[in-house]
């Protein structure tokens, strides 16, 4: 629907001519969507300005309709909640694999609070206080027209790798503070001794198994990989000296008591 060109008797224009807009009828109801095109009118005076904005000059309104109502692509809410759910759940499954420390913990979800109470083996209590941590999982447009599987697996690798650092430097923070507060702690000296690791095992708490009174597990030393390469090679051979093996044999005897005692005062208790 054009505007009508009308001749003007005032000469308010150059041209002889101005806009007078038409009157627009009504758009029937429930007939889709309207659209309102705005076009420069050649050989009209710039300065006319009873329609539009007067820096666009001269226009023509013309009026579109549509008849078909706009469709959606649907939206598949409980696939990609199951999805979600499995991804999460895999992403979990792969933080022990990537993080050998946490390969040998416990876990377990607490759904509601923001502390948890820590019970240690000498019956003695510590609160947690929980830290909040995020990570962000992001894949741009171009990955998710172009992306593989394996690429998809390699950024869910990428994310388990994050949260186990994370959960790790925790565990380590904890223990630390722990160590000092606790005042077990042993001081070396530039060379580490075969006196500094009988140290060290002694003053670790270990289970026994009831029957066979075996070691259940064992403590575990996190090394720097430097300090690492250094100290175990020398380890093994202290292993092999016959006085390291009687000191340890000792040291684990009177392990294998205080965890008696231990085992014996909880049954009293409870």
């Amino acid at each position: 629907m054009e505007e009508r060109l009308i001749k003007s008797r005032d000469n308010e224009s150059n041209d002889g001519f101005r806009l007078q807009p038409p009157k627009v009828p009504p758009l029937p109801k429930n007939r889709g969507m309207s659209r309102l095109s705005l076009a420069g009118l050649p050989g009209a005076s710039p300065r006319t300005n009873e329609v539009g904005h007067p820096s666009l000059g001269s226009v023509r309104m013309v009026w579109t309709r549509s008849t078909q109502r706009p469709r959606m692509l649907p939206d598949f809410i409980k696939v990609k909640r199951n999805i979600n759910r499995n991804l999460a759940k895999w992403v979990q499954e792969q933080i022990p694999l990537l993080t050998p420390l946490l390969a040998g913990i416990a876990t377990f979800r607490q759904h509601e609070g923001k502390q948890a109470r820590v019970t240690r083996t000498d019956d003695s209590e510590r609160e947690i206080e929980y830290h909040q941590s995020s990570f962000e999982f992001v894949m741009t447009r171009e990955e998710m027209r172009f992306s593989t599987l394996p690429a998809i697996k390699e950024k869910m690798l990428e994310l388990a790798k994050r949260v186990g650092s994370a959960q790790e430097r925790q565990l380590l923070e904890m223990a630390k503070r722990e160590a000092d507060s606790s005042g077990n702690v042993v001081h070396t000296g530039p060379d580490f001794t075969p006196d500094d690791l009988l140290e060290l095992i002694s003053r670790v708490p270990e289970d026994f198994d009831s029957r066979t009174l075996e070691r259940q597990g064992g403590p575990v030393f996190v090394l720097h990989p430097d300090t690492a390469a250094k100290v175990v090679p020398q380890a093994k051979e202290w292993e092999k000296n016959p006085e390291f093996k009687a000191k340890l044999a000792e040291i684990m005897q009177r392990k294998r008591e205080e965890w008696r005692d231990r085992e014996a005062n909880r049954k009293l208790v409870s």
